[in-house]
């Protein structure tokens, strides 16, 4: 569910809201007409409540369940692919998301995604969508832009629900599962595929 904080957010816009929507209906419509103004605004906190509930739940990092809550200590990260990855001339970058967190003493399921990166090695990229794949790393959030002019690639990631990032080095992970993904678009993906081999 909400973490307690979107919680306590919520609950007062809520009843705000639902006390304006009441005391409008109780007003006479001839008193309604000179009070035009206050409908106005009243209809504008109604709006701008209902945006600010919807991306609260949307963001999926407000939720108890997301991986970010347990990062603790060094744990190993299951996750699987849910993009094809993508070739960079120095990078190979794959799109995850957050199965499971494992402490020694304990495994729990979770939520989230992570922007994975891979150092190209001249090896060929076996990585493929619906793989599983285990790895301990470091997981820190994109860094916001350093000046105004520049592209605020953190944001971007936010309005794909994507907060976090994570670069391994070959060897620092590895795949315990593959074909998990649905099956549906792993026909998509494999078709794409093809036409981009004959493409190219």
């Amino acid at each position: 569910g909400l973490s307690q904080k979107a919680l306590w957010l919520m609950v007062p816009l809520l009843c705000l809201t639902g006390l304006f929507t009441l005391a409008l209906g109780l007003v006479s419509i001839p008193k309604a007409y000179r009070l035009q103004h206050l409908n106005a605004a009243a209809l504008s906190l109604l709006l701008v409540s209902t945006a600010y509930l919807l991306a609260w739940v949307y963001t999926e990092k407000n939720y108890k369940n997301h991986f970010q809550n347990y990062l603790q200590g060094q744990p190993v990260v299951v996750a699987m692919v849910i993009k094809p990855p993508v070739e960079k001339e120095k990078l190979i970058n794959a799109l995850v998301e957050v199965q499971e967190v494992r402490h020694a003493d304990s495994n729990t399921q979770t939520d989230g995604k992570i922007l994975l990166s891979f150092l190209r090695t001249g090896q060929p990229n076996n990585l493929r969508y619906g793989d599983v794949i285990a790895f301990s790393a470091k997981i820190e959030e994109f860094p916001g832009p350093k000046n105004p002019e520049e592209f605020n690639f953190k944001q971007y990631q936010a309005f794909h629900n994507v907060y976090h990032r994570s670069f391994l080095s070959p060897g620092s992970y590895r795949v315990i599962a593959s074909g998990r993904g649905n099956v549906f678009m792993a026909g998509v993906y494999r078709i794409r595929a093809y036409f981009l081999s004959v493409i190219n």
